[in-house]
């Protein structure tokens, strides 16, 4: 069998657009170790062959998959396709929290929403308690809350109930032991919630595990946010809010601070009092 000429280093690096640092290196890894090398002087050696596993090696590396998955590439041939598949799913996650980030920062660039005020007649809601879980940084909302306030507006629709609104949600926060759970890992429990179009429904065969909820007239302030908004972005949210309570004299209930969960967005809805109507006798 006829030997394969040897290219040298200056011309391997040509062809395989590595420079000889990075050869180097490689060498150093296993990836691409040197067909030969020169006792006296140490210049390395690489044969044609050689460079489809440059080349290889060049395309992974600027898809940013690791020396390791490379290796095993390079062993396995065969596991290219499924490391291939592994490493998009890695980078269309990474992807799509860079997207949320950068969205989240346009947004604080150019300045929150301003916060609408909305005034909401009495009515009753039917409303399902939830235990809480520990919420993760890059949502504050759970996914499982979001999914329990659709099913039970699914059930009330279902059971012939006429609803208005969005399903909404909040923490439980009651009572003092619903606050004290807001030191636990978990977290307190959740109320997740569907307002009726017409209270006489509250008499209506209703889904089980439900309570009815009496809501007076009330004035809220709400800022929309993203479907999955970040800590980032609902921390800017309750920082509009705040500033806003304090420039038009509005004094804040945070324990009906609630979610409104449209599939598009998230109505962030703070309670709030005209500080003009609130009896000094009452604590604030």
């Amino acid at each position: 069998m006829t030997k394969q000429p040897v290219l040298s280093i200056g011309d391997f690096t040509q062809m395989s657009t590595l420079s000889a640092q990075t050869l180097r290196y490689y060498h150093l890894q296993g990836l691409l170790v040197p067909a030969e090398v020169d006792e006296n002087t140490g210049y390395r050696g690489y044969t044609f062959d050689q460079i489809h596993h440059a080349l290889l090696i060049v395309a992974l590396r600027r898809a940013a998959v690791s020396i390791r998955d490379i290796r095993v590439i390079l062993n396995a041939p065969d596991l290219l396709p499924g490391v291939l598949s592994e490493h998009q799913a890695m980078l269309d996650r990474q992807r799509s929290h860079e997207d949320r980030a950068m969205a989240e920062a346009w947004q604080l660039a150019k300045g929150w929403p301003i916060a609408d005020v909305r005034d909401r007649d009495p009515g009753t809601a039917i409303t399902r308690r939830i235990p809480g879980e520990e919420v993760e940084p890059d949502d504050p909302l759970p996914q499982r809350i979001r999914t329990e306030a659709y099913a039970l507006q699914r059930e009330l629709v279902d059971a012939g109930v006429e609803t208005t609104g969005l399903p909404w949600c909040r923490y439980a926060l009651q009572t003092p032991e619903d606050k004290a759970k807001i030191v636990m890992p978990q977290g307190p429990d959740w109320i997740v919630a569907v307002d009726l179009s017409r209270p006489e429904d509250a008499t209506h065969p209703l889904p089980s595990s439900h309570a009815l909820h009496s809501c007076s007239n009330r004035r809220e302030l709400v800022v929309h946010l993203p479907a999955k908004p970040t800590m980032v972005a609902y921390a800017a949210a309750i920082e509009n809010l705040t500033k806003t309570c304090r420039d038009q004299d509005l004094v804040p209930d945070f324990n009906q601070l609630r979610y409104g969960l449209a599939h598009t967005h998230i109505e962030l809805a703070l309670a709030v009092t005209p500080l003009d109507q609130i009896d000094p006798a009452d604590p604030v």
